[in-house]
């Protein structure tokens, strides 16, 4: 979620502002139930979710130290419950009434948060850039040199800071010893406003919780909307991301469109729910609702009216403007995309397949899918090509050759060598071929954007081959002789005098290289070893033979050239 931080300049004069000069004068606020009355620590220690401090303390000036307890920011889980064992350095950034920046002060939250007695504060973290999904506790006055273990009541038993969940909300803790064993300190709530999933503040350090960052507002929807959230009520917003007519972005199966519509209710019946089939219900998760949904600008949804895409509640036709779930300043982008046995629905914290996703759910359609279509990672745009060729990553050093040269990599120069395997005289009148196996010299004439010596960017396949970090090269064999428009081939940058037979991955064993026909296009593929025979390998089998592999759209399947096994 989101962080912020405090420091306290000087204990008893914060209290002082606290509570008035008389600290007799502080007026007993009402709490709930699972919040102790004031403690005489809430002036020094605050809760933090994302880059937001929440502290009864209003005289932290920018610059302030503040250390931190949270959870480990190396670990690859979403963390929402258990003891914070972390400790870092930061300060205070300024005071903030910014909902972007302090969730606390959602529409939907505010009223629940914000009292006469709180401030809240943007804070920084020493060496942690992304708090979006950072949450802890932040404590005023420790000294530099307090780097043991933190004591502060003084009673010789190290302090404990815990986070778990109410039902309506996160519950912040400080425990005088081992946690929830022993007496509580303080504590601090970040209210929702609501009920949205069990408690398990009784249930100790083993329970799981089932809830990630974003899953009680982020959902799926094919014709229906599916989310882990129980409690949306009819008439509730919902924007929905779908596909548009741009054949370029559904190529990369990103999701451009906008629609809003309104929740209807819970949906009892797969008639208008796929998601709610049988053989799809019992594989996907058991806390997932079901809701009907009605378009703002159409009839309500069935199935001849379908929409595909994510669904975000309690965002309207008036919620014009970019979307920035994580409040970090960049659009996020969405993505759906077939991956093995179902689809895979991504929100990213920015451009498409960059980083790591800010929401991510899988939806079991009950059989296996025909292919992947869930694009690689974009390299980046300036690839790391120093050291030898044979050191890059094979996205940047294999391509595939149908009359030019298709590459992951846009910066190779005029006269840069290459080897081509290609079929051999006895295979080119061959039907059903698919081996490489004869071994070329060529050179990099220059980059091409004609279709005259490279069909993949003919008119009516351009903008599918065309994507964002591939170079299209025109090429010549080492002769001079140019390149034939129907040949075929893996090409590899800059090979060494030593790599005949290829030997990508240095085991010893000569690499095979083939090609097979996708659904609309040529699949080239780079192996360890040769190329499997008829029997199509195990996924792991496949996933460790596997060296390189490309498509190359051609909106119909090439004569001569047999489909790929359903595997690959």
């Amino acid at each position: 979620m989101w962080f912020r931080s405090c420091h306290l300049i000087a204990l008893s004069c914060a209290v002082a502002i606290f509570c008035g000069v008389n600290a007799g004068a502080c007026e007993e606020t009402t709490k709930p139930a699972d919040e102790p009355s004031v403690s005489p620590f809430d002036a020094r220690i605050g809760w933090l979710d994302g880059a937001c401090l929440v502290i009864k303390n209003p005289a932290l000036t920018p610059g302030t130290p503040v250390t931190f307890m949270i959870f480990d920011p190396n670990s690859t889980e979403f963390v929402a419950y258990g003891t914070f064992t972390y400790r870092v350095g930061g300060t205070i950034v300024g005071k903030t009434r910014s909902p972007k920046r302090c969730h606390a002060l959602d529409a939907g939250y505010e009223a629940f948060n914000d009292s006469p007695d709180t401030s809240f504060y943007e804070v920084s973290l020493e060496g942690i850039r992304d708090l979006v999904l950072t949450q802890g506790v932040g404590i005023l006055g420790l000294e530099a040199g307090d780097a043991g273990v933190i004591d502060l009541n003084r009673d010789g038993a190290p302090d404990n800071f815990t986070l778990c969940h109410t039902g309506e909300g996160f519950l912040f803790e400080m425990w005088a010893g081992e946690a929830r064993k022993s007496e509580r300190l303080w504590s601090g709530n970040f209210h929702f406003g609501q009920q949205v999933s069990s408690s398990n503040c009784e249930s100790g350090e083993n329970f799981v919780p089932e809830l990630g960052p974003f899953d009680l507002q982020v959902g799926y929807v094919d014709k229906c909307l599916a989310i882990r959230n129980g409690t949306l009520k009819p008439g509730t917003p919902v924007t929905i991301m779908t596909f548009a007519a741009d054949e370029t972005l559904v190529a990369q199966r990103i999701l451009s469109r906008r629609v809003t519509g309104k929740i209807l209710g819970k949906v009892t019946s797969d008639e208008k729910c796929p998601p709610m089939r049988e053989d799809r219900k019992d594989v996907n998760p058991e806390d997932v609702s079901f809701y009907a949904i009605a378009l703002d600008d159409g009839p309500f949804m069935n199935p001849q009216d379908s929409i595909f895409g994510i669904g975000i509640v309690g965002m309207g036709p008036e919620s014009a403007g970019p979307i920035d779930l994580d409040g970090n300043g960049t659009p996020d982008s969405f993505t759906a995309c077939k991956f093995h046995e179902g689809f895979d629905f991504v929100v990213w914290r920015g451009a498409a397949y960059q980083g790591e996703p800010l929401w991510r759910a899988y939806y079991y359609l009950g059989y296996e899918t025909d292919e992947i279509e869930c694009p690689v990672s974009e390299p980046e745009n300036e690839p790391d090509l120093s050291g030898p060729p044979s050191k890059w990553d094979p996205v940047f050093r294999i391509g595939w050759l149908d009359g030019c040269l298709g590459i992951s990599n846009t910066q190779l120069q005029p006269g840069t060598p290459i080897g081509i395997m290609m079929f051999a005289p006895e295979d080119q009148q061959k039907t059903g071929r698919t081996v490489f196996k004869k071994r070329v010299s060529g050179v990099i004439l220059g980059k091409t954007e004609s279709a005259e010596n490279c069909p993949a960017l003919a008119e009516d396949v351009r903008d599918w081959n065309d994507g964002s970090g591939v170079g299209f090269y025109k090429v010549a064999l080492e002769n001079g002789q140019s390149l034939a428009p129907d040949a075929l081939g893996v090409g590899v940058v800059r090979p060494e005098p030593e790599e005949d037979p290829f030997d990508l991955d240095g085991n010893g064993v000569a690499d095979g290289f083939s090609v097979c026909n996708g659904r609309n296009g040529l699949t080239f593929l780079a192996w360890i070893g040769e190329v499997p025979g008829s029997d199509v390998p195990s996924d792991d089998a496949l996933a460790s033979q596997l060296i390189w592999s490309g498509f190359f759209e051609l909106g119909h399947k090439l004569g001569g050239v047999p489909n790929c096994p359903a595997g690959y």
